[in-house]
């Protein structure tokens, strides 16, 4: 991400221009995921559908952008020093036919009342890497740029995790003191790395500083040179972060990724204290960064005067629909039959489910994904798809338990990243219906490069195969015709001499395995007939969902 730099401005953008940094959709910063996360803690936040989006630090705009694709109408205004990512990402505004973002060449400090308020503010990647000013600056704007019910993202290095990293960017930094070129500074500082990890002695610091090295040495030269090797990188203290935006009448609301914010792997007793030590939620949060050594925060700010209700229940999971990436495990032979059914998260984790209404939930999430589940339609499905023998929970007998247990129990697995709360529908497609389709932006993607934005905001890396099909997929093309398409272009025969052990095989084998996949990713459409059923669909069991809500309170 580029950030506005108040000092010596030509060379930071030197720098900037000569190695662009690679901006990529951040899903965190999404205002579907903003809204969701406000309404779950209270604050009607501004409908997603039609909000105004302010992104200090904007980069080439490839945050930006495919939320202005998904969303025709909102507004996108994205802001940043370089010359050169804007007109990138201008370019790509045009190409894509896009009229509801403006991408501006200007300085933060170039935000002022004349530009109205937004419902949701990003700055991801400037706080701790630009001087005092700016990020003064950045709060400032959060204050008064920000709509009464709106939601200000801001992304910074934190204390005590960011200290070993620390270490590490002052040792580059003053290897590379006395060079001028980006690139030499660059290579003196990857040099002193290499030296690093071959001679630190085993130590507890020394196994922290190796595991950030070889962290470091994986990531691209731009990352390591604008975030690590750049002029400015100030780590700061939540509770200074917190006071910072205290100063401006803002108030911590969450983090963007709501597992942060969970203690798992904290014994009782130690919350339990924690509890009696902090005296709110920002020593409470405080606590938890010195435990976990968090080096990272994603935090949301609002106004001072929002009123905030962190008494979440499973009262709070009725207005939200329910998407889960989870599968179930491969039995063991030896597992025994009435042992809780076991799930694997997106990041390999597995857990158990002993609950039958909360498994039906799961295995119905599983089905739809990546679509969402309004909580109303969940909880219906699941409760008729249990048998009257599966309707005990196979844990001491105790009975599913109804709704309120299946609230409290989603809410768990949203609150530890394995399930997602969902306030805005994106137009996706679970299955790959017989005109398959994508978005005119990721059309344009595949056209250029290796990678496209899919619905949900995720960044999906595409092959040879899939770069050649996805500019095809423009819902007017059954699978023949796309067959076809594929082989006139060359496509299949480049797939078969890539593929030898599948010579002469089918090409629609790679099609389907190709087109499963988008859908899975979140990059296939619904087409129109669809998009009106699913709106009726809503509509029916949001009414549900009102009912569901009161029986969670009355039981």
């Amino acid at each position: 991400m580029s950030h506005a730099r108040a000092e010596q401005p030509e060379l930071s953008l030197a720098e900037y221009d000569e190695l662009p940094y690679d901006c990529l959709p951040f899903p965190q910063t999404h205002p579907s995921r903003l809204a969701a996360l406000a309404r779950l803690f209270g604050i009607e936040a501004p409908s997603v559908e039609t909000c105004r989006v302010l992104e200090l630090g904007c980069g080439n705009g490839n945050n930006l952008i495919p939320m202005a694709a998904a969303l025709p109408g909102a507004r996108f205004t994205g802001i940043d020093l370089s010359a050169g990512q804007i007109a990138t990402g201008r370019t790509s505004i045009a190409a894509a036919g896009l009229t509801n973002i403006e991408l501006r060449h200007a300085d933060i400090a170039s935000v002022d009342h004349r530009d109205g308020t937004f419902d949701y503010i990003i700055a991801h990647g400037v706080y701790s890497w630009v001087p005092p000013e700016v990020r003064d600056r950045v709060m400032a704007i959060a204050r008064a740029n920000l709509a009464p019910n709106g939601v200000a993202y801001v992304s910074y290095n934190t204390l005590p995790g960011w200290a070993t990293t620390g270490t590490l960017r002052d040792m580059m930094m003053f290897q590379a003191r006395d060079v001028d070129d980006p690139a030499d500074r660059l290579r003196a500082g990857r040099e002193l790395l290499d030296f690093f990890a071959q001679s630190i002695p085993e130590s507890p610091y020394g196994s922290l500083a190796r595991e950030e090295i070889a962290f470091l040495k994986q990531q691209p030269d731009e990352y390591v040179s604008h975030d690590h090797m750049g002029e400015f990188n100030t780590p700061v203290y939540f509770h200074q972060f917190a006071a910072h935006a205290a100063q401006h009448r803002l108030q911590y609301l969450c983090e963007a990724e709501l597992s942060m914010m969970v203690l798992g792997g904290l014994a009782p007793a130690t919350v339990a204290a924690m509890r009696k030590l902090a005296k709110g939620i920002v020593p409470f949060e405080q606590l938890t960064d010195i435990l976990r050594h968090r080096a990272f925060r994603q935090t949301l700010l609002v106004h001072e005067s929002a009123k905030v209700d962190r008494r979440i229940g499973p009262h709070s999971i009725a207005p939200f629909a329910i998407a889960s990436s989870v599968t179930v495990a491969t039995p063991h032979s030896a597992t025994p039959p009435n042992a809780p059914m076991v799930f694997v998260a997106r990041n390999g984790n597995r857990f158990g489910i002993s609950n039958a209404l909360t498994r039906a939930a799961l295995l119905h999430l599983i089905e739809r994904w990546p679509e969402s589940v309004p909580f109303a339609e969940l909880s219906e499905v699941a409760r008729r798809s249990l048998t009257p023998a599966s309707s005990i929970g196979v844990a001491g007998g105790h009975e599913h338990g109804g709704p309120e247990t299946l609230a409290t129990e989603l809410l768990q697995l949203c609150a530890s990243g394995i399930a997602e709360l969902r306030l805005w529908n994106p137009n996706l497609s679970a299955t790959v219906s017989d005109r398959p389709m994508v978005s005119p932006l990721a059309r344009l993607q595949a056209r250029r490069g290796s990678e496209l934005t899919t619905l949900l905001h995720h960044s999906l890396r595409l092959d040879a195969f899939e770069r050649a099909l996805v500019p095809l997929l423009d819902g007017n093309r059954d699978m023949p015709a796309l067959a076809e398409a594929l082989e006139v272009n060359g496509v299949t025969a480049a797939w078969r001499s890539a593929n030898p052990a599948l010579n002469g095989a089918d090409v629609s084998v790679a099609l389907r395995n190709s087109l499963s996949r988008l859908a899975k990713a979140g990059a296939l459409m619904k087409d129109r007939w669809s998009r009106q059923a699913s709106r009726v669909a809503t509509a029916t069991y949001a009414a549900l969902g009102c009912l569901l809500a009161l029986e969670c309170e009355l039981v």
